[in-house]
């Protein structure tokens, strides 16, 4: 979610301080990457803590006045021979932030955190926060971030007299979610480590005299590279710290001491995943069908597809040409997945793979099997585009902290694209067309672009990517920019060419209708254009060798990882993705149906379900998610009952009753 950093040098190790500064500073600066909206810094030094945070990008930090004056300082106090050279032990730590809770214009949400004896940073997201705060009675307010609580919490352990160790397994034993830290201990002039999930790459040299943490180990080797760290270092060592192990690091003799903190992956129970069981709990739940709410619509006699999808046509016994023209789904089955992950597996424990994370139900499954069923060693990868649900950052902590798992994070500028987000909804305001909606969501598909960089900086030869679930087809949204099938066995970039030019003209065609959509975020869309249907990837979609059931999925994610659900709807599909409430009330409130409807048509026709329980279950589900909207707009700076009111005056495909 976040990065951590940080560089401890020796007393009299002479370092020149000026390249000390220079390392940090680019360690942080390459850390920014993980998390755009704060960052921070401390030094400690003569016993003196030094810390400097605010709600600004690193690379923004590192420029200001106050920065700069901070390293000055820094070389004052640990160059008393006025040789510029480092002549006591000093240890820095950084972070960068990604807000998942706690909002950074509150200086105390941001880190480094600082405690009575600790001064720490944290890496993950705690999901049990606001119950420990409580159980343990500790200072401050539970609304606070949880970052906040991890330290209160271990510097509460610290106290009750145990050892720095014996605090880290209590603290990990207590929370849930995933939590890769450093903490300075000032009174016991010690830098402890831990984490449970991998995040965490340490290098230490054969002098054992400088020490350099980072939660990633791309961006720890691009420093040493670049600044030749290796003329100064000599040999030196370059490692993970495995997930479930902490290390602690004497700040006097540099002796360094890894340990377990005792973190066990439970075995894989079985249970009862029937669909029958599953699908009638939320049909229970979910209220009689009403005709189409008030809506004047046909829909298919064998499915539930209404008149108004792109391309739709009824037979004389009302059965549509999707139903007509469907085939069976045909995987490729377990076997070939295993022919094709064999030559990949590594037996060493090194990462040999990579699952794209966005912490909805079909990829947080998806890292469940490849770790836990296919015995891999997976690193997970999440590209925040700004529009990532809470609820799924905090699923993604479960998983990755539960199975042990290295999370990469890629943070996209956040503000910056929640600004494009509002000109592309304020231009389509302008001039509603449903061709256009997909560009609100345009700001998530460079994710495949950069999780191939991470497998590249790895060196990592095989992604898993959830996608290519073909219940999950929405080849209406594409429908309305005329094309008939606009994902290809479910996945996006694999549209033909003929396809790719007709969404390319009708949709230069719309811009031209609405010159609005030529605002500041052209670029970012043309680029997002370009990782999506011009470049090539080669990944592995699970799901083309899986087959997919919804029931299995959802209940293994909830009894295995306490997987947590949307608390305003009975669905589990999209949950993850801040953008559905909104872009489906779009197309409930012009067109009548969501994606629901085609998600449900599919199962149909698949036999999952019969026509009665997926109307009814689609009854419940297309129920309009207006808090989750009201958030949403807030996020993107629109005012709610404006948007709202301008969407429900927009021309309607269909008439009223």
């Amino acid at each position: 979610m976040c990065g951590i950093l940080g560089l401890v040098v020796k007393k009299g190790s002479g370092y020149p301080c000026s390249l000390i500064n220079k390392a940090f500073t680019q360690l942080l600066s390459l850390s920014e990457s993980r998390g755009k909206e704060a960052s921070g810094v401390a030094f400690y030094a003569n016993k003196e803590l030094m810390v400097h945070k605010a709600a600004q990008p690193a690379t923004e930090l590192v420029k200001t006045k106050r920065y700069q004056a901070w390293l000055k300082d820094l070389k004052r106090r640990v160059s008393m021979t006025g040789s510029g050279k480092a002549s006591k032990t000093t240890v820095l730590i950084g972070h960068t932030r990604l807000v998942t809770n706690g909002s950074q214009e509150k200086e105390e949400n941001n880190q480094p955190v600082i405690t009575e004896g600790i001064a720490g940073v944290h890496n993950g997201i705690v999901v049990n926060s606001k119950i420990l705060y409580e159980s343990f009675s500790l200072p401050g307010n539970k609304d606070l971030s949880d970052s906040r609580l991890l330290f209160f919490l271990l510097d509460f352990f610290i106290k009750e007299g145990f050892s720095a160790k014996e605090s880290a397994r209590r603290l990990y034993r207590e929370i849930e979610g995933s939590a890769s830290i450093a903490a300075l201990l000032s009174a016991e002039s010690k830098l402890l480590l831990a984490t449970n999930t991998g995040s965490l790459y340490l290098c230490s040299n054969k002098a054992n005299n400088i020490y350099i943490f980072s939660s990633e180990k791309p961006s720890l080797k691009k420093v040493i590279t670049k600044l030749k760290l290796e003329r100064f270092m000599g040999e030196y060592r370059l490692r993970q710290l495995p997930a479930g192990t902490g290390a602690v690091v004497d700040i006097g003799s540099f002796q360094e001491r890894i340990f377990s903190l005792n973190l066990k992956l439970p075995d894989l129970a079985e249970k009862d995943y029937s669909s029958r069981a599953y699908f009638s709990r939320f049909l229970d739940k979910a209220p009689a069908f009403k005709k189409d709410r008030g809506l004047n619509l046909t829909r298919c006699s064998r499915c539930i597809l209404p008149e108004t999808i792109p391309f739709i046509k009824f037979d004389k016994k009302g059965v549509c040409n999707y139903c007509l023209s469907h085939k069976k789904i045909r995987n490729k089955g377990r076997e070939a997945l295993e022919e094709v992950i064999s030559k990949q597996r590594r037996k060493d424990g090194r990462p040999d793979s990579i699952v794209a994370l966005s912490g909805g139900r079909d990829s947080a499954y998806a890292l469940h099997y490849v770790k836990r069923v296919l015995k891999m060693n997976p690193i997970a990868f999440t590209f925040d585009w700004g529009m990532v649900a809470d609820i799924a950052r905090r699923n993604q902590a479960r998983l990755v902290g539960k199975l042990g798992v290295e999370h990469v994070v890629v943070s996209a500028n956040i503000q910056r694209q929640r600004k494009f987000i509002r000109q592309n909804i304020k231009a389509w305001l302008k001039k509603p067309h449903l061709g256009m909606v997909v560009l609100f969501m345009a700001g998530d598909k460079p994710a495949e672009y950069y999780v191939s960089k991470v497998a590249r900086a790895y060196k990592i030869n095989l992604v898993f990517l959830a996608r290519g679930n073909q219940f999950e087809n929405t080849d209406f949204k594409w429908g309305f920019l005329g094309l008939p099938r606009g994902e290809p066995r479910g996945v996006l970039h694999d549209l033909s060419i003929p396809g790719r030019i007709k969404f390319s003209l009708n949709s230069a065609r719309q811009f031209i209708l609405n010159p609005y959509y030529l605002n500041s975020a052209l670029g970012e869309t043309l680029f997002d254009y370009w990782t999506t249907y011009l470049v090539r990837y080669n990944f592995l979609y699970l799901w083309h060798y899986l087959s997919w059931d919804e029931a299995k999925i959802v209940s293994t994610l909830k009894n295995e990882y306490n997987w947590e659900v949307a608390k305003d709807t009975i669905q589990t599909w999209r949950i993850d993705d801040g953008t559905s409430p909104f872009y489906n009330f779009i197309y409930y409130t012009l067109a009548g149906f969501t994606e629901n409807d085609a998600f449900r048509s599919n199962q149909v026709r698949e036999g999952v379900l019969t026509r009665e329980q997926a109307l009814k279950l689609v009854n419940a589900e297309n129920e309009p998610r207006y808090g989750a909207i009201k958030d949403y707009l807030k996020k993107v700076g629109l005012d709610y009952k404006e948007v709202i009111s301008k969407i429900r005056a927009a021309p309607k495909l269909y008439n009223s009753v």
